[in-house]
């Protein structure tokens, strides 16, 4: 995915790169005051992604998290962690999309 502000051949965004298929690939560097800059998602940009590559930024954004947390995502036990949280974040939030909220309570059991 390319990020909007992107020129590969402009020095202005020297934290970043583009690889071989044109992905935007941050570089984390400090601002010279240990604060990291982290570029947010843009929301009217995210309508145009496909699911599979919503899942592989969600997925990265949590190997980060896990990699901020001093543990290896690669290490046996933690090698399929990004992808249940998408899952279990896919369920949280699945009904934010709903329309009709009888959709979703029509199903509830109350006793």
């Amino acid at each position: 995915m390319k990020h909007q502000c992107c020129n590969p051949s402009s020095d202005a965004h020297p934290n970043h790169h583009h690889d071989d298929n044109g992905e935007h690939n941050l570089i984390l560097e400090t601002n010279g005051k240990n604060h990291f800059e982290v570029p947010l998602i843009e929301k009217d940009k995210v309508s145009s992604l496909s699911n599979e590559e919503k899942k592989k930024i969600f997925e990265n954004c949590v190997k980060n998290m896990i990699t901020l947390m001093g543990e290896d995502y690669e290490r046996e036990g933690l090698v399929k962690t990004p992808s249940r949280v998408f899952h279990s974040f896919e369920s949280l939030c699945e009904g934010y999309n709903v329309k009709d909220p009888k959709e979703i309570l029509g199903k509830a059991l109350f006793r």
